[in-house]
């Protein structure tokens, strides 16, 4: 006859058991790593982006506060030259290169309109360096005949984008 023994299912062998615990062990494992790597590639992903603003934040900074002085510079410049009439004291101080060099680190940071008045700018410090180009080429420091007339407002002009690299740079500090 044949006898029944007592026997234990298959998933509570003694045998298969540890085998199914370390297999439960090394999915449940995995997960969690998983989850923590994506936490953490997250939180490395924050921290670059948070570096890369922060330099761009500098260099936004310093461009603003370089062409800030040729800006201020060239302000100056026109408003002495406009009441003395005379080119005489201005030498060869200014220079585009400032601009040339940091106008695409500040296309991005301002508004069309401050955009254009920074270009304005520029053109208008092109314009000046140009006129006493002339006049030292004609070794004569007064002004020629509607000079006196292009330039009078040029020193409310720079003025505005000189106000413009201020904001920004003080915006930008700020932010850091």
């Amino acid at each position: 006859m044949l006898a029944l023994t007592d026997t234990t299912p298959w998933y509570l062998n003694p045998v298969f058991l540890p085998a199914a615990f370390g297999l439960l062990g090394v999915v449940v494992g995995g997960l969690i790593t998983a989850v923590g790597n994506y936490f953490l590639d997250q939180n490395r992903n924050k921290r670059i982006v948070k570096r890369d603003n922060h330099g761009r934040s500098i260099e936004r900074i310093s461009a603003a506060r370089v062409l800030h002085d040729t800006f201020d510079r060239a302000r100056i410049a026109s408003k002495i030259a406009n009441k003395e009439q005379s080119f005489a004291f201005f030498g060869a101080a200014l220079s585009l290169d400032d601009w040339s060099n940091n106008r695409g680190l500040l296309a991005a940071a301002v508004s069309s309109e401050e955009w254009s008045k920074l270009r304005l700018a520029a053109l208008i410090l092109q314009r000046f360096i140009a006129m006493h180009e002339g006049a030292v080429d004609r070794k004569d420091n007064s002004f020629k005949e509607g000079e006196a007339d292009r330039i009078k407002d040029y020193p409310d002009k720079i003025g505005a984008a000189c106000d413009i690299l201020q904001s920004l740079a003080d915006k930008e500090q700020q932010g850091l």
